[in-house]
């Protein structure tokens, strides 16, 4: 695999690699406000003055939650995206000098007989190598894209969790 490929496939790696750490970040951060939502919930209060602040504990908790998801897990998102995008557009960039170079090949290809072959060859490769840049430029959209669902998943789960 050429020196571009793979700083692509590196791109690659590094946007998969985000992305997974931003998905446990959140899921541990919703898995711990249910449980501190259990915690809270198991409280058992008679007195009005002893319950509203349980519940002002409550609300003070899904107001640090809210803002620490944002911080730390759909700011983080955004960047992977953005990431990605700038990936994919310069693979779309290269794709598209790939393609010129195989109509070049086709062009030389019908030139002569002589070395027909070569340009055959040459021509065949280059499309193997756009075929890599596709999957690579797939993978990172599909990466950003489940992030994405994630993430909106997990704030939907953590959104009004204390209320």
């Amino acid at each position: 695999m050429g020196g571009f490929k793979n700083l692509m496939r590196e791109g690659l790696n590094e946007v998969k690699e985000n992305s997974e750490q931003t998905k446990d970040i959140g899921n541990e951060m919703t898995d711990d406000s249910e449980e501190i939502k259990g915690i809270l919930e198991g409280i058992s209060l008679q007195d009005d003055e002893d319950m509203e602040a349980v519940s002002d504990t409550k609300d003070q908790y899904q107001q640090s939650f809210d803002s620490a998801f944002e911080e730390q897990v759909e700011s983080k998102g955004e960047e992977i995206e953005a990431s990605s995008k700038n990936l994919q557009e310069d693979i779309s960039d290269e794709m598209g000098n790939v393609t010129e170079g195989i109509s070049a090949m086709k062009t030389a290809e019908g030139v002569s007989e002589i070395g027909q072959e070569s340009a055959e060859s040459g021509e065949n490769s280059l499309e193997q190598s756009n075929q890599e840049y596709q999957e690579i430029s797939d993978e990172a959209r599909d990466t950003s894209e489940d992030l994405k669902n994630n993430i909106s998943n997990l704030k939907n789960r953590l959104s009004g969790i204390f209320g």
